[in-house]
């Protein structure tokens, strides 16, 4: 009797279409918090998938399960009840956090962990970015208020020259008109 290979767990393409309008929804967050959430809430559309939950900056910023955002104990019950698997939220420089999935079938979630991953990274680049853009803003306001005392010197010093007496012309500095 031959035996036959295992039906290979099928993709649903509404959940990955899901997954990918996440991605293009995340560049309209703000803030933290606010990708947190869209996030959370976003992922539980993965089979297998009973809660969701985004640790960055020390703290809890979003948990969310089937029936809407969650309290840090209330997603502390899920981890009693279900396998939690963790998913870092990095980039080559920096962690900034974790998603922690709590899932009632891993066989199921195993099959989207590659999009899972690519939306981590995705939410790392997005932290990244404003983390540069605020690390721009400090240097810049930086070299404004070093810059001001400077260029108001330079104000000042032109406000004296040019109450000063014109320059006396020096000899083949005279027009031809006055025949010099």
């Amino acid at each position: 009797m031959r035996s036959t290979p295992e039906t290979p767990a099928t993709v649903d393409p509404l959940v990955l279409d899901r997954i990918l309008l996440l991605q293009t929804l995340l560049y309209a967050s703000s803030d933290l918090d606010h990708l947190a959430e869209l996030c959370c809430s976003s992922l539980l559309v993965i089979p297998g998938v009973e809660g969701v939950e985004l640790r960055a900056e020390d703290r809890v910023v979003a948990a969310f399960d089937a029936s809407g955002k969650l309290s840090v104990a209330a997603f502390e019950k899920l981890r009693s009840d279900f396998e939690v698997l963790p998913v870092r939220i990095a980039t080559i420089a920096t962690t900034f956090g974790e998603f922690h999935f709590a899932i009632s079938n891993t066989k199921k979630f195993r099959h989207y962990q590659p999009s899972v991953r690519s939306v981590a990274n995705l939410v790392a680049l997005i932290q990244e970015g404003w983390k540069r853009l605020a690390d721009l803003e400090a240097l810049n306001a930086n070299l404004v208020l070093q810059l001001e005392e400077p260029i108001k010197d330079l104000q000042e010093s032109k406000v004296r020259s040019s109450q000063l007496e014109p320059p006396k012309r020096s000899l083949g500095q005279g027009s031809v008109a006055d025949g010099s």
